[in-house]
């Protein structure tokens, strides 16, 4: 979480909670005051102190919404031009299947290789899961970001506009990345973001290492120089 959107989150939470607290207590108070004989009432008092209370509730649920969003993200790499995801590792398994390996490279959110073992060999692509915001948002540190999710396998390119003859492979630990699937939820209700997937170029057969790099147009796979 970016030290400017934390520091919004604690703002916006501690002093909507406050408010909230406040105005909740007054708002109780007028109630009982105005239901009451023999008990001094302002008018509009109570209306007052509710319509307070709901704007501090807002603020207390501003805060709230920022801080799940950053913790969010932080299952998530970062980016603001072409970043370096990691390394690509496919290898010829038994019985004509491929297995793939992730290897993290700087700023990815997990320290280990992510791997998985028995897809079918043919053509394949490695597909990411990226969150891009409008800019208008990110001042508040919202930073856009991405996560390595599938792989996709398919016998033959010709078959690609049919989705049955696609496999998707899950390339990601269980359970991770729940921010995308959050906001592709709602995506309808939500304008200010964009939740889009991009895979790699078609390719076929094992590699001993390929680069790859994200950035806001999609994922771009490179050769190893070093390796040469």
């Amino acid at each position: 979480m970016s030290p400017r959107l934390l520091a919004l989150t604690l703002i916006l939470s501690i002093v909507g909670a406050f408010l909230t607290l406040r105005f909740s207590v007054q708002y109780a108070r007028a109630l009982s005051r105005r239901y009451r004989r023999g008990v001094p009432y302002l008018y509009g008092s109570a209306g007052r102190a509710f319509f307070l209370m709901v704007l501090s509730l807002g603020l207390l649920i501003a805060g709230t919404t920022l801080g799940a969003t950053g913790w969010g993200l932080t299952a998530y790499q970062p980016f603001r031009e072409a970043v370096q995801a990691g390394t690509v590792q496919v290898t010829s398994g038994a019985d004509r299947t491929l297995s793939f390996t992730l290897e993290p490279g700087p700023g990815y959110p997990i320290g280990k290789g992510n791997s998985v073992t028995g897809v079918p060999a043919g053509n394949w692509s490695v597909v990411g899961r990226f969150i891009l915001w409008h800019r208008s948002l990110k001042w508040l540190g919202l930073q856009d970001a991405h996560r390595v999710a599938l792989v996709l396998t398919v016998p033959n390119l010709e078959k690609i506009p049919r989705q049955e003859s696609i496999t998707r492979v899950p390339l990601d630990l269980p359970g991770q990345g729940r921010l995308w699937k959050i906001l592709d939820s709602y995506g309808r209700f939500l304008p200010m973001v964009e939740t889009r997937e991009f895979q790699t170029p078609w390719r076929t057969g094992p590699v001993i290492d390929l680069q790859l790099y994200a950035s806001r147009i999609g994922y771009l796979l490179a050769e190893n120089t070093e390796n040469r």
